[in-house]
């Protein structure tokens, strides 16, 4: 964050070696930032067309990467999992939890086989209590949006590593019980 004075932001910036064509100084609280990190896009009118608060999600830093034309600096392998990849680590036992986000319900009539389930909206009170540190935690659920919130909390609870599965139409293996 910047001090009141223009020229303390563009010392700063300059520092940095940011080109700079025109700096104007607005507050941060005029423009709806209230709280730090936030990245926000501005038109040439100075109204904010896109804002982002926090830690972006994998999901988040590849839609902002693709809406300014940057090429992502993530790679997926190191976000999401396939399908065919997921039974590669399950076949060599590797130490991983998989992760239903679903509700009850939707886990009761279907799941995948080994699966454990939190609920989405639980998730961030039970994570603590019930997934290993030390393990790597496969998330899926209905919705990719739904796996990425989730990879979101347990990164901000020091989850690492955790992956989304990237499901087919229709998955490979799945359990009734």
């Amino acid at each position: 964050m910047f001090s009141e004075k223009e020229s303390d932001a563009e010392a700063y910036l300059q520092r940095l070696e940011v080109p700079i064509r025109e700096l104007r100084y607005v507050s941060l609280l005029s423009l709806g930032i209230k709280s730090v990190p936030t990245l926000a896009i501005l038109d040439r009118n100075g109204v904010v067309t896109d804002l982002w608060v926090g830690k972006l999600s994998p999901l988040e830093e590849k839609g902002l990467m693709s809406k300014l034309s940057l090429e992502d600096t993530m790679s997926p392998d190191e976000w999401s999992v396939t399908e065919a990849n997921l039974e590669r680590k399950l076949t060599n036992k590797e130490q991983l939890v998989l992760l239903d986000i679903r509700d009850r319900a939707a886990y009761a009539i279907n799941h995948r086989d080994g699966a454990r389930n939190i609920p989405l909206d639980e998730l961030p009170v039970r994570a603590q209590n019930e997934l290993p540190l030390d393990h790597t935690i496969v998330v899926y659920g209905n919705e990719p949006s739904e796996a990425d919130f989730a990879y979101s909390i347990l990164d901000s609870q020091g989850f690492a590593p955790i992956l989304v599965l990237v499901q087919n139409a229709t998955p490979t293996k799945r359990s009734n019980n």
